[in-house]
């Protein structure tokens, strides 16, 4: 059964002009992200939010008809679109060794009875991979062909590694999705790890989380949590995140100047795909 978590329509809507307009989708396994952005200032003309069983994927056409139907965006073809890929299954690695993804995703990950890998550069010296369901994202792929297709992983890195300036503190991006958190620490400019894994209960974080300032040898208490994604503030999770870092705040997405209907939500829920659209 499809639930829509999400959905915005503004008055921009009416005006419709592919020229002018693009579409970002976010895929993650049952659930999707949907946005229609004006090229011309960044802003979002509307977005979805749309979340499935996992039984429900084993009928990719029949779930793909259920997501037309509850969705207008996704009816939007032949338009520029991009899609980001969000997966546990992904990993940076040293550019040069784009050629052996395969094999260094099946070593990490292991093996998946569907799969398709997808390579991007960040830089000079670091690419993303990552492994996904071939038949997700073909469905998606087959609805926009003219997509282009990105890991929203190695477009989180990109994001914080051109930030200006440098901070002698290490500051954790957190990217809270459907059932996963995406994540890169950075102090003084330089990436000390970037990964995505699934959680499903806010124990689970916490271990991801504090495991990660162990292992790095980085104490909570000086880290500075930047959130994104649908978090709630005071919910369970953010409270947990309270209880464990000293500074922790949600990340502004710049939507002051956008539609008062996206005023209803708070802007940190989009502020990773808001960076890459």
């Amino acid at each position: 059964m499809i639930q829509r978590i999400v959905d915005i329509k503004t008055d921009g809507l009416s005006v419709f002009d592919k020229e002018s307009r693009r579409l970002v989708l976010c895929l993650e396994f049952c659930g999707i992200t949907v946005a229609l952005v004006d090229k011309s200032n960044g802003h979002w003309v509307a977005a979805e939010v749309l979340q499935c069983a996992e039984e429900d994927v084993e009928d990719m056409d029949e779930l793909m008809q259920q997501f037309k139907q509850h969705s207008s965006l996704l009816n939007y073809t032949g338009m520029e679109t991009k899609i980001f890929v969000r997966t546990a299954n992904a990993m940076p690695i040293p550019a040069a060794l784009q050629n052996d993804a395969d094999l260094l995703l099946q070593m990490q990950f292991g093996l998946q009875k569907v799969a398709v890998v997808i390579k991007e550069q960040v830089n000079d010296e670091m690419a993303v991979v990552l492994k996904t369901n071939a038949d997700w994202l073909e469905s998606f792929t087959i609805l926009f062909p003219q997509a282009t297709i990105h890991s929203s992983l190695g477009w989180l890195i990109k994001h914080e590694l051109s930030g200006n300036g440098t901070n002698i503190f290490p500051v954790l991006h957190t990217v809270f999705g459907n059932g996963l958190l995406e994540l890169t620490l950075v102090k003084n400019h330089e990436l000390l790890i970037a990964k995505c894994f699934p959680f499903q209960t806010v124990e689970d974080m916490n271990y991801h989380l504090l495991n990660i300032c162990k292992q790095l040898n980085i104490s909570p208490a000086e880290v500075a949590v930047k959130v994104q994604g649908l978090v709630a503030e005071g919910s369970p999770l953010h409270q947990s995140l309270l209880k464990y870092f000293a500074h922790v705040q949600f990340a502004n997405a710049g939507t002051a100047d956008w539609g008062i209907e996206f005023k209803t939500i708070p802007d940190h829920y989009f502020t990773a795909l808001i960076n890459a659209s």
